[in-house]
């Protein structure tokens, strides 16, 4: 408690003198108290008044513990754990030493980490609005910057950005955190997956037009693969019948293919060489999301379906939702899917708005 305070009388500003008179107080209070209260700070000055009152010229003992009980907002029956956390005021500007720290951490995370460009971008985006916060890195000017970002209107997803941040800027730093994160309420808008009857108008659309784009569709649609799993496909492992790749977190997770999607390759592949891998552009290279996402535009447009259901990870929502349909077990699904927890996959069991307005009209007959 005493070392929070500290931080936070030091970010406050101030005479130093004053500082470590208050540091002082508190210190005697923590150690001679009986309850870090209000009504512990009263049977204290029965006996010390003398003392904590001061001689009027600098600031009073009692003075010092009452700022020191407001910072940690607690009432006469509230246990210790019960503070609240202030926020911080913004500094003029960030240190040339802080300012050097952050350099620092940006050529590590180029050595260290293989994160693409915008993931590092946003890391040191985030330490670097701290130092413009705070001059130490604690654990509880962490804390502090988060309600700050929090009360300037910062979402629960940004807050969690700034958290990832400050977690890998301490494990370069060898100061681990321990941070609270906002829980984000998981949504999915179902109105934006493809229905089945629009699965099979793109599917009919791209098996006239382009084979391989609709072998990509239909391997998508009956796996759940995530894109940057997509893309780690081989036609040696569809042709095998199943594959096990590390995907998202650094997971391993096993990927089955269906006999019809084998057989539909296989034929495909009559002539062709049988590996390598599966998601190529035109010049042999792994396409990359934007590329993917653009040619989805173009086959939604082509065969008439609305474009925002027709995306990279729509397929994937599609896989879960036909699954579901067929298969109520939210466990099993969980794993095919390769979710951390069930509640993740529970999303799934939603129903569109023409399926509620459809399922409603049915229930309601009184």
């Amino acid at each position: 408690m005493l070392a929070r305070y500290v931080d936070y009388i030091y970010s406050e500003g101030g005479n130093f003198a004053t500082i470590a008179r208050k540091i002082g107080y508190v210190r005697w209070f923590l150690n001679n108290t009986k309850a870090v209260t209000q009504r512990g700070l009263r049977q204290l000055m029965q006996d010390n008044a003398v003392m904590l009152e001061g001689d009027g010229k600098n600031i009073s003992g009692s003075a010092a513990i009452r700022d020191f009980l407001s910072f940690l907002n607690r009432g006469d029956n509230m246990s210790p754990e019960r503070e609240t956390v202030q926020g911080l005021r913004r500094l003029a500007d960030i240190s040339e030493e802080n300012r050097g720290k952050v350099n620092s951490f940006a050529a590590w995370l180029d050595a260290e980490h293989d994160y693409s460009p915008s993931s590092v971008r946003t890391y040191i985006i985030a330490v670097t609005q701290f130092y413009t916060h705070a001059l130490e890195f604690t654990n509880e000017n962490c804390k502090r910057f988060i309600k700050t970002i929090e009360e300037n209107g910062a979402s629960p997803k940004t807050m969690n950005l700034k958290i990832s941040a400050l977690e890998k800027y301490g494990e370069y730093c060898g100061q681990p955190l321990k941070l609270k994160r906002p829980k984000i309420q998981k949504t999915l808008d179902i109105d934006n997956v493809p229905t089945e009857k629009e699965y099979r108008k793109l599917c009919e659309y791209l098996k006239g037009k382009n084979r391989l784009h609709y072998l990509w569709v239909r391997i998508l649609a009956t796996t759940g693969a995530r894109v940057s799993e997509f893309v780690q496909f081989r036609w040696s492992d569809i042709l095998s019948g199943e594959v096990t790749l590390r995907g998202k977190g650094n997971k391993w997770r096993r990927f089955f293919f269906q006999k019809e999607v084998i057989e539909e390759c296989r034929q495909y592949l009559e002539g062709r060489p049988a590996d390598g891998p599966v998601a190529t552009n035109r010049y042999g290279d792994i396409i990359s999301t934007r590329g993917i996402a653009s040619l989805m535009r173009d086959w939604a447009a082509g065969c008439g379906v609305d474009k925002r259901k027709i995306h990279p990870h729509a397929f994937r929502h599609f896989f879960a939702k036909m699954y579901i349909k067929t298969n109520r077990d939210v466990v099993q699904l969980a794993d095919l899917l390769g979710h951390g927890s069930i509640d993740t996959t529970r999303i799934y069991l939603q129903r569109s708005y023409d399926e509620q307005k459809r399922d409603y009209n049915r229930a309601v007959t009184w």
